[in-house]
């Protein structure tokens, strides 16, 4: 297995706390960026995807990289997973190998199918085409979607889009977690008001609250946390193909170079 390329990075134990933790005895996962392209540009990305990304992993290089015995996970990611045009067809792969436990996908939830006019969202249009979309993925699939304040001055509908992403996924058997990263001012109180809109809105059973690491675009932040690995019994797997085990700066800084 690959190792970081920082040997000094800081090992963590699993946080039961935390919803999807990678606790000690969970299965070997697979972290795949499906593509480096994303409709978004958040200034701290980790791995650098980007408006103009061009790389997407096809299914053999994933399968590829699959346990040859034994159970395992897998999460795809990105860039924006759904920007990807075969993202149904590597869940549909997925679900139907007994030995693949869990599918996560993880997204910034641009992509579905929201109805918004002039006063905001309307949930009773949006609902039958986010059912018919989430209709698509394995059931008991989990979607894990972003929350920070890039996307939330991006899209001022960010938490009532999730809210509705969580009523409707729910109804479709989807899991739904929310990853909340903010970043780390001085006082830990910078991003604070994101926290009122999680409890505004009934995030709370369903959302991970993390500051935001140092590396990727975010490498000159001072005030973000020094990177660090949770467990070990993971890999992570480009868009290109290539495994890079658990190093995580390495991974991110392959990303970075990808067309």
């Amino acid at each position: 297995m690959t190792v970081p390329a920082n040997k000094a990075i800081e090992l963590r134990r699993p946080d039961a706390s935390n919803l999807d933790s990678p606790f000690e005895e969970r299965v070997l996962r697979l972290y795949v960026a499906v593509t480096n392209k994303c409709n978004r540009a958040c200034p701290f990305c980790s791995v650098y995807a980007s408006t103009t990304g061009k790389t997407f992993i096809k299914l053999e290089q994933i399968v590829a990289h699959v346990p040859k015995r034994g159970p395992y996970q897998v999460q795809l990611e990105g860039g924006e997973p759904f920007l990807h045009p075969a993202i149904f067809t590597f869940t549909r792969h997925f679900s139907e190998d007994p030995r693949c436990t869990k599918i996560i996908i993880s997204t910034n939830g641009s992509k579905f199918p929201f109805v918004v006019d002039e006063r905001g969202i309307d949930p009773e249009a949006s609902w039958p085409g986010l059912l018919q979309f989430f209709s698509r993925l394995p059931k008991n699939s989990v979607l894990k979607i972003s929350l920070n304040h890039y996307l939330l001055e991006n899209d001022p509908h960010l938490f009532s889009k999730a809210k509705l992403i969580l009523d409707t996924a729910q109804e479709q058997a989807i899991n739904v977690v929310f990853n909340l990263r903010k970043r780390n001012a001085s006082q830990h109180e910078c991003d604070a008001y994101l926290e009122t809109l999680v409890d505004k809105h009934g995030l709370r059973p369903f959302t991970n609250s993390f500051y935001l690491q140092r590396y990727g675009r975010n490498a000159n932040d001072e005030n973000a946390e020094a990177p660090y690995l949770v467990g070990t019994n993971w890999c992570a797997v480009n868009p290109d193909g290539k495994a890079w085990g658990i190093d995580l700066i390495g991974r991110s800084d392959a990303m970075r170079r990808l067309p």
